[in-house]
């Protein structure tokens, strides 16, 4: 086979009658990796005044995914949020939540800062109302309701206000 043949056959040209298999057409399904809060935080002081200084920062919230509304096979609940926050992976542990409060914070599409000419930053917060399941997530009342262009996106979990049961 010659050159010109090979580039061919690359290509998907030439040789009529070779087909891609169903796996072949398949994208590999995108898994949720948190990386360890420690390490973003040493990854993050690799320039300027704090450059290789690594001080323990307090924690004010953890990370989670909006995994989109709660719902059914037919009917689906908008006014309710599913929530995987990050090392969260019982239903005991996602307990620990429940009255916590949740900001998704997202860029307008329209209103630019003047001073940075970057779109403003707004937010919408929640609520944790109940937990979902048994691998730890979480129901979440936002208000307004979450658009649907955050279905996969982060949002913050504040580790306050903390009720203790007694």
């Amino acid at each position: 086979m010659s050159a010109e043949e090979e580039q061919k056959v690359k290509s998907g040209k030439g040789k009529r009658g070779v087909r891609k298999t169903r796996a072949e057409y398949k994208r590999p399904r995108q898994k949720i990796v948190f990386k360890s809060w420690i390490e973003s935080r040493r990854a993050a002081r690799t320039k300027g005044p704090w450059k290789g200084v690594f001080r323990d920062p307090v924690k004010l919230y953890l990370r989670g995914v909006v995994m989109g509304y709660r719902r059914s096979r037919l009917n689906i609940h908008p006014n309710r949020s599913l929530i995987k926050i990050e090392d969260v992976k019982t239903k005991q542990d996602a307990r620990y939540y429940l009255g916590h409060r949740v900001l998704y914070i997202y860029r307008a599409p329209t209103k630019k800062d003047p001073r940075t000419t970057k779109p403003v930053l707004r937010v919408i917060s929640g609520k944790i109302t109940g937990t979902h399941g048994n691998n730890g997530t979480v129901r979440v009342r936002f208000s307004p309701n979450l658009p649907s262009r955050a279905h996969g996106k982060r949002v913050r979990v504040l580790l306050w206000p903390h009720f203790a049961p007694n």
